[in-house]
């Protein structure tokens, strides 16, 4: 059986979208950027990262996080072509 994914405050939150998206709550998405799960709902209220939310948890978009982490990116990064 597998438990909550709202960290705690009783929300069982989904694991994809109507449309198949995958969500992430803020526990998962804090562990998969190194961060704390407060420095991710800092970014929810001070810099927009887009989320869901779902009673007291927020859950967010795989494809939205990126979006918002492209926004975000310094310097040059190389392109990735496919080609070696």
């Amino acid at each position: 059986m597998r438990e909550p994914r709202g960290e705690g405050c009783g929300v069982s939150l989904p694991e994809r979208t109507a449309f198949g998206e995958p969500l992430l709550s803020a526990e998962q998405l804090a562990q998969a950027l190194g961060m704390t799960r407060r420095w991710v709902y800092v970014q929810v209220e001070e810099n927009d990262l887009p989320a869901y939310r779902l009673g007291r948890a927020l859950a967010f978009e795989l494809s939205a996080v990126r979006a918002w982490l492209e926004q975000r990116r310094v310097g040059a990064w190389p392109s990735h072509t496919g080609s070696s």
